[in-house]
């Protein structure tokens, strides 16, 4: 009766380098099984393990490892089709390397695990490379949601970008989730571009840049209407996160 889909997994990874095979990408679902008070719960899970390159060898993309955002980036894509919204929080995890692990949550509530291998723990194992693991409860991610077709607007999409400084304790999901909260629902992309820490900015500062992305889908968004909702996502993040524009 296991208490985590990780070890069975990582069985499996070993399986498989010591047969030679470099690049790793397995999945699995199934229960696990922890004990509450005098009673066993069962919970479906869903975890996974990625190890070696990020793509398969070739002419352009050479042999860059994967690393901690590639798979946080393709659990995003997972959870953008579940029309789910899901925070990843900096944490520790005793099977997890201290400063890569992240907590995910879901509406505050704790939903999986994120991170790399603890070395002592890949050492102990005898597995070689960057070892990437993650772990969900399937109950708390599968929402029935189906995808839906949107016809492409014909509309010219807005712009504008923004350079804040924040704590350095201030994670990135919190100044996406206050961004999009006051955007407005005409809001179709969020991206950080620049990142930088520096004497400059003070201690514990750091400077994050993000692009804006507006687009109406039957009419033109004019600029009084962009502004008000670029100033509305600015006043918003110097009051709830304390962020700052950086000249």
């Amino acid at each position: 009766m296991r208490t985590n889909l990780w070890s069975g997994l990582l069985k499996t990874v070993a399986h498989n380098q010591n047969r030679q095979q470099p690049r790793i990408r397995l999945f699995e679902t199934g229960l696990r099984f922890l004990q509450d008070d005098q009673r066993i719960d069962q919970q479906p899970m869903l975890a996974g393990v990625v190890v070696g390159s990020q793509y398969p060898e070739n002419w352009v993309n050479g042999r860059r490892t994967a690393d901690f955002f590639d798979v946080k980036g393709e659990l995003e894509g997972l959870f953008s089709l579940l029309g789910i919204e899901i925070g990843f929080v900096g944490s520790r995890h005793p099977a997890l390397h201290p400063g890569q692990t992240a907590e995910l949550l879901r509406d505050g509530e704790h939903v999986g695990w994120l991170g790399t291998l603890h070395p002592q723990v890949q050492k102990n194992l005898e597995l070689n490379g960057t070892i990437l693991m993650f772990e969900l409860s399937l109950n708390s991610i599968v929402t029935g949601y189906v995808p839906n077709f949107k016809e492409i607007s014909k509309f010219p999409e807005v712009r504008r970008d923004l350079a804040i400084i924040i704590g350095g304790e201030v994670a990135f999901s919190d100044v996406e989730r206050v961004t999009r909260k006051h955007a407005g629902e005409r809001l179709t992309a969020l991206r950080a571009f620049d990142v930088y820490e520096g004497e400059s900015l003070g201690e514990g500062n750091r400077s994050l840049a993000l692009s804006l992305f507006w687009q109406h889908p039957e009419r033109t968004l004019n600029e009084d209407e962009v502004h008000s909702l670029f100033n509305g996502v600015i006043d918003a993040l110097k009051d709830e996160l304390g962020a700052t524009l950086r000249s």
